[in-house]
């Protein structure tokens, strides 16, 4: 207080250059007691310290800089090369979001959140993370499993505390539209299932994501729960009609999909029982009349049942897929089947028979018994009969394959992952057809190299590589 004031200037020039600056790089990465050291093991208070101090000589932060980059993305790339974790999606990004987490509050606390860390941090695990391309899709499978298990218990602000969290991470990533594409895919399951256990929070996540990636995006996701609400109105005027919704002793319940919204399915033939077909055409009939023009395909491969049985001591309820339900049907008229005769009376494919047979004559739940069970092929002449020696300790019993995130080995695919690719390549070739497009109409007339970086600027859901842009052009 007692020095001039055209001293005081110069005199603090001198000794930040002098015990600051000058030393700086020397300080800060040195071998035990530097920066690297005390993030590795967490010296918090010495981090403040650190960065209060070099703060006076702004160009020194620097040094802080290039040693919390590589260090994030070190720590970054011991997740992503971990085999173990890379078989489980959602331990696997429970990981990536501890460590956003622990990045996080040390921007925050130790260097007072300032936007030069900001960007180091989300640039460095933008570089480890887009290094492994099943991110973007590991992402959607751990929201699928947040939705359907993992908030059972949680708060609503532990919730929006986890939902932040996954947004905080989808900023990373250069592949959006992959993970908006498994994550609409994941959706439609939740949904068509009744999985889902909290309504508000899908919606909050819907409305986050729309934030990052626009309207237009993430509109699909939106129209989705429209459609599951309509169907509700629909269904209730349809009782009202026909005085309730059961017929023959079957109930029926509908959801109706707007065509383009969900996901595209693959529909396998299938000959509904009489007790299915009647209702099924008792509700085209009240259909068409409510809404002409309009046409409805039924997608068995996305039913599922409800049935009691009525061949042993004890009833049982089980939860059966449609198709499963058209083969149990057929043993209410027959005593023994072969698998031809399955095939010929149910009218599904060998592949999808296969595959629901398996289901139905598995040891551990063998509610159909085949001739050679010690076989796990299906002959065409092999006999099949209801096993009425079936006993379970449970009442409700559930048929319906089990969605699972965990993977036998690193790097295999779900079925979702590869239909998600397929999908993908197409949308994008579109998109960036559109891109050039629009482009070109504004400015007619365009270098090649400039078109090409104004693409790359101008898509925001994914990175298009030259030889994608090239090929579209």
């Amino acid at each position: 207080q007692y020095m001039d004031p055209k001293t005081r200037g110069k005199v603090n020039t001198t000794l930040n250059d002098v015990l600051i600056e000058r030393d700086a790089q020397a300080v800060i990465n040195k071998e035990g007691t530097g920066c690297k050291e005390m993030l590795r093991n967490k010296k918090h208070d010495e981090l403040t310290k650190m960065y209060s101090l070099y703060s006076r000589v702004d160009t020194t932060l620097k040094y802080i800089l290039l040693e919390m980059g590589p260090y994030i993305e070190s720590r970054g790339m011991i997740v992503i090369e971990d085999e173990e974790l890379l078989k489980d999606p959602v331990k696997f990004t429970e990981k990536l979001l501890e460590l956003k987490k622990e990045m996080d509050e040390i921007v925050v606390q130790c260097f007072n959140n300032d936007p030069k860390f900001n960007q180091t941090r989300d640039r460095s695990f933008l570089n480890f993370m887009n290094k492994f391309c099943e991110t973007p899709q590991y992402m959607a499978e751990y929201c699928d499993h947040l939705f359907r298990v993992g908030i059972k218990g949680m708060s609503e602000s532990e919730i929006e505390e986890n939902l932040d969290a996954v947004i905080r991470l989808f900023r990373c990533l250069h592949n959006r539209d992959v993970f908006i594409k498994a994550y609409t895919k994941h959706q439609a399951s939740r949904l068509l299932n009744k999985t889902s256990l909290n309504t508000n929070s899908e919606l909050s996540m819907i409305s986050k994501l729309k934030i990052e990636s626009g309207f237009n995006t993430i509109q699909k996701l939106s129209r989705m729960f429209t459609d599951m609400e309509n169907s509700k109105e629909i269904m209730e005027d349809f009782k009202k009609k026909n005085k309730g919704s059961e017929f023959k002793g079957v109930e029926i319940i509908v959801d109706i999909l707007t065509s383009g919204i969900w996901p595209e399915q693959d529909i396998h033939p299938c000959k509904l029982p009489i007790e299915l077909s009647h209702c099924a055409q008792k509700f085209n009939l009240f259909y068409k009349d409510k809404f002409s023009g309009r046409h409805l395909t039924w997608l068995y491969n996305s039913c599922n049942a409800t049935m009691n049985t009525l061949f042993c001591p004890k009833q049982y309820i089980m939860m059966v897929t449609c198709y499963q339900a058209v083969i149990l049907m057929l043993f209410n008229t027959h005593e023994v089947l072969t698998v031809s005769e399955v095939k010929d009376l149910s009218g599904l494919p060998e592949q999808e028979l296969t595959r629901q047979l398996k289901q139905l004559c598995n040891p551990k739940m063998r509610l159909i018994s085949k001739e050679n069970p010690k076989v796990p092929k299906f002959n065409p002449d092999e006999k099949l009969e209801v096993n009425k020696a079936f006993k379970n300790n449970l009442i409700k019993l559930s048929f319906v394959p089990k969605a699972t995130h965990k993977k036998k080995e690193a790097g295999e695919k779900s079925v979702i992952q590869n239909q998600v690719e397929e999908e993908i390549k197409s949308e994008r070739a579109m998109v960036l057809d559109a891109m050039i497009v629009r482009i070109m109409k504004a400015r007619k007339k365009e270098r090649h190299t400039e078109l090409m970086n104004e693409v790359i600027k101008q898509v925001s859901l994914f990175k298009p590589q030259p030889q994608m842009i090239k090929q579209s052009i």
